[in-house]
């Protein structure tokens, strides 16, 4: 066959691949067959950067007539189908064998294909519009980084790993309307948008992963900055376009690629902080609770619109329990911005029971502030309520989260004004008869090591003396490891509510349920001396529990070491007023809540069970001693 034929053959073949499998799959053989190299080559000539013209771009007519820019746009359409002929068709040994060299021709010159990209990308606005020369660069930034059929292979994997990949994907994410100052969304029916879904590839896996976020985080503050806008403020824009718009099937799958690629690099700790400070939560919160209005309003029972948004939500959630500092304080404002009530829309699309979220909200539902927030009317709980005919599966995880918020408002709620003294002299009641019942004092921490904190100057002056002169010094020394527990103002009314909670556990016999039996080593002597105690485990990591059914053996390890005098000392002076009152009943309590992901809140307690009150209040908060914890280990090695 003569050259003009082959030239020929080629661009008829190519032609029909762009719009048929048939045609991908006629493409590829052919020129596998003949493994046709010159092909990509003669593809790759418009792009040298050499090429790029030079000078003002002021008159676009210029541009437009430029022979260079328009051989250079051709070339770029017909590489990215090229390429996603090559990822789609099914894999063979001579397909694999063509695929890979011409990847490796690509290697050699794909620093000057990406500053093609970009300059016909950012200077599109004059001419066809960025949302063709957009669609048609993601197609092949796709095509050369993604294997849908298995592993990408190592020449791939080198291409995305390569900075110009990841650049010129930030730049794609990042231009923005001239007229409206805007992202461009790129929409193609029922398809999310490509651009996102090239980023979502790259994020998938692990050296992809690693890659974005190493540079993201080496590049300038400016550009990092603009680089995670161009993610979390799509958001709002995609809900916006979806409300004007009847076809929002694909709107709702790009969210669903925002949300899952900013988390992704939410797991860095500085781009965390970056995604925080633009409001991550909030904005994607608001889109996603407007997609289910939206789906809601409009009737809308397509599996292909639901889904995408159900798993967004889950998404959010993990994201917000990994990476938050304070998850309880963001669901707070997630329920109050329809986060709950975007939950309960898509209640009927999640596909089995543990999919659902609320495994991984559980831990945080503890305390007043994200208890009001779920059930006011923005908050949706009692449209969970309102929830029937669900799968048998989903229907039992409800349930579960419904008992279990449902005790929440009794504690939180209807048991507010219980009185929970929380004065660390351990003869508070001594000191202050009159502070006894009433709970709810002001208090103030020690203002060095701010471990303990006081009702008075009569209960510091006494605890120093008893105790705190031999702890303060080292407690200040290991501060750094207790910032989770120092007392502020937020933190002394979360650890009222926590006591709270572990009393009405008791109260209510809910230690049946959560409660296992444990011992926990007295200061200097053997585990055989050791005092029987109650854990109560409502983190979301909970205890590993002896597999033959014996109890859990506590003892003093790492940080925990500087409260064993404290704790030593609650126990002794327990043992004492036996010995004067033997008809009293006491209880030891380890109560163990979640921070976040990582840390936990973890209470040793001293409960008095009082014969003159109602069943229901009859355990009496007494002596609590407070210490951090990492989430990760069982609770053995924290405590």
């Amino acid at each position: 066959m003569s050259q003009a034929s082959r030239l020929l053959q080629r661009n008829k073949l190519l032609e029909e691949a762009q719009d048929s499998v048939q045609g991908e799959q006629a493409l590829v053989e052919y020129l596998s067959s003949e493994h046709d190299i010159d092909f990509i080559k003669e593809m790759l000539r418009p792009l040298d950067p050499s090429l790029i013209p030079s000078g003002s771009l002021q008159f676009g007519i210029r541009l437009l007539r430029s022979k260079e820019y328009k051989n250079a746009l051709k070339a770029l359409g017909d590489l990215a189908t090229f390429f996603k002929c090559l990822s789609r068709v099914p894999p063979s040994d001579s397909v694999t064998a063509y695929t890979d060299v011409c990847l490796t021709v690509l290697i050699d010159t794909w620093l000057g294909v990406t500053k093609w990209i970009s300059y016909c990308f950012m200077h599109s606005h004059m001419f066809t519009g960025p949302t063709g020369v957009g669609g048609m660069c993601a197609v092949l930034l796709i095509g050369v980084t993604n294997s849908p059929s298995g592993p990408r292979g190592a020449l791939r994997e080198e291409l995305a790993l390569m900075t110009c990949t990841i650049d010129i994907l930030f730049i794609l994410l990042g231009e923005t309307d001239r007229t409206t100052g805007e992202y461009f969304i790129l929409r193609w029916q029922d398809h999310s948008c490509p651009l996102m879904q090239a980023l979502r590839v790259q994020l998938n896996e692990n050296p992809g992963l690693n890659a974005i976020k190493s540079r993201l985080l080496t590049v300038r503050k400016k550009t990092r900055r603009a680089a995670i806008a161009s993610l979390v403020d799509r958001a709002p824009l995609l809900i916006a376009t979806a409300r004007a718009s009847t076809e929002i099937i694909g709107l709702a799958k790009t969210l669903e690629h925002v949300i899952d690629c900013l988390t992704k690099l939410g797991a860095s700790s500085g781009l965390w902080k970056e995604m925080t400070h633009q409001g991550f939560g909030l904005k994607q919160t608001l889109a996603l609770a407007g997609f289910a209005e939206l789906g809601f309003g409009r009737n809308i029972t397509d599996q292909e619109f639901w889904t995408p948004i159900a798993n967004a939500t889950v998404t959010l959630a993990i994201a917000i329990t990994i990476c938050d500092a304070e998850p309880g304080e963001a669901f707070v404002k997630m329920f109050e911005a329809g986060f709950f009530m975007c939950i309960v829309r898509c209640l009927p699309y999640f596909a089995t029971g543990s999919s659902l979220p609320f495994a991984i909200m559980q831990p945080y539902m503890h305390g007043r502030k994200v208890i009001e927030a779920l059930c006011s009317k923005r908050g949706g709980f009692e449209k969970f309520l309102e929830c029937r005919g669900l799968s048998e599966g989903v229907e039992a995880v409800c349930h579960v989260f419904e008992v279990k918020i449902a005790i929440a408002r009794e504690v939180y709620i209807s048991r507010a004004a219980v009185p929970i003294p929380l004065c660390s002299n351990f003869n508070h009641s001594s000191s202050r008869p009159s502070c006894v019942e009433e709970g709810n004092e002001p208090l103030k921490a020690c203002s060095t090591c701010r471990a303990v904190f006081y009702c008075s100057t009569a209960c510091q002056k006494e605890d120093w003396d008893a105790l705190h002169r031999q702890e303060c010094c080292t407690m200040t020394q290991q501060r750094n490891n207790r910032r989770s527990v120092e007392a502020t103002l937020r933190s002394i009314q979360t650890k009222r509510e926590q006591l709270s909670y572990l009393k009405y556990a008791l109260d209510s016999d809910l230690r049946i349920i959560h409660g296992k039996p444990a011992t926990r080593k007295r200061l200097g002597e053997s585990l055989i001396e050791a005092q029987t105690i109650c854990v109560l485990d409502f983190s979301n990591c909970p205890t590993e529990w002896p597999e033959d059914g014996s109890d859990l053996e506590l003892d003093f390890f790492d940080a925990d070491g500087e409260w064993a005098q404290r704790i030593e000392k609650c126990i002794s002076d327990t043992e004492l007023e036996l010995l004067v009152n033997p008809g009293q009943v006491f209880v030891f309590v380890e109560g163990v809540f979640s921070l976040d992901q990582f840390r936990r809140t973890c209470i040793f307690v001293k409960m008095r069970k009082d014969p003159n009150t109602p069943k229901e209040y009859q355990w009496k908060v007494g002596t609590s001693v407070f210490r951090g914890g990492k989430q990760a280990e069982p609770v053995i090695a924290d405590l």
